[in-house]
């Protein structure tokens, strides 16, 4: 009884196992073989092929994606970069430098020789009774012996104040063709070329209408003393020659007193014969 049961329950394995198979073919195939769908064979109208493996040099770049869309592979579209212009650098507007300006000094003002201020030296006073010298301030000043000290329009005033004293002053005269300025003041630290310098300058000043040209200069002896002397040229105001001019100047040393003499003619003979006359006449206090 053991064996007829066993054999029939291998009968109906059997035949559950051929009706599961027949069922397989009917539901998965639907009229085709299950085994041709699997493999793609004896299909005549397969939907999918199977690509074949692309060889190494045609593998794709994978940094470039490939858009699979229906049966034809695209590569996606290349999008041009956009082309942004560079910004406009506006410039920058610098101001113009500030230019300070130029300090420039005040100018310098050389000092002009000063005439010198002194007390007056008391000097005891001579009067002459000779019409042709003069010596009322210590100093005496002999002319020719034809000339007349009065009547050649002598005035005397002060140089450094209202007043001539011993120390300081000025007299002017006509002689014999000649106008004579002679001056006399503290020495100081003058010399006799400063004097002359300063005489120059007073015969300048004195007569604004002419033009005055140095020519020359030199040393002369007045009195045992050296002294210096300058010639002139001198034009009027329309260039026409007015004549010419001698400077001399020197110094009393024992009375420390400097004196310019000032002598113009328009007759150069005239002019060098006078100057000579004062220089070699003149007596120191």
């Amino acid at each position: 009884m053991a064996y007829p049961l066993k054999f029939s329950m291998r009968s109906l394995k059997a035949i559950l196992l051929t009706t599961l198979i027949g069922l397989l073919f009917v539901t998965v195939g639907c009229g085709e073989p299950a085994v041709g769908r699997a493999v793609g064979v004896d299909s005549p109208e397969s939907s999918t092929q199977l690509v074949p493996p692309a060889p190494l040099s045609q593998v794709p770049d994978p940094s470039i994606p490939m858009i699979s869309s229906g049966p034809t592979a695209m590569a996606p579209p290349v999008v041009q970069p956009t082309k942004v212009p560079p910004p406009v650098v506006q410039p920058t507007k610098v101001p113009p430098p500030v230019v300070q300006p130029t300090k420039v000094p005040p100018p310098v003002a050389q000092p002009d020789k000063v005439l010198p201020t002194v007390e007056p030296i008391q000097v005891p006073e001579t009067e002459s009774d000779d019409p042709n010298s003069f010596n009322e301030y210590g100093f005496n000043v002999s002319l020719d012996e034809d000339a007349d000290l009065e009547g050649s329009d002598l005035s005397v005033t002060g140089l450094l104040s209202e007043y001539a004293d011993f120390s300081q002053g000025l007299m002017s005269f006509n002689y014999n063709g000649a106008d004579i300025a002679l001056s006399w003041l503290p020495q100081d630290d003058l010399d006799s070329a400063d004097l002359v310098d300063l005489g120059y300058s007073l015969l300048v000043d004195s007569q604004p209408e002419n033009e005055f040209m140095p020519l020359t200069d030199g040393d002369i002896e007045v009195d045992g003393e050296m002294g210096s002397f300058g010639g002139l040229f001198v034009t009027d105001s329309a260039g026409t020659e007015a004549g010419g001019g001698l400077i001399g100047g020197w110094i009393c040393e024992d009375q420390n007193i400097g004196f310019m003499l000032m002598v113009t003619s328009p007759d150069s003979t005239v002019l060098q014969i006078r100057f000579d006359r004062i220089v070699s006449g003149f007596e120191c206090p």
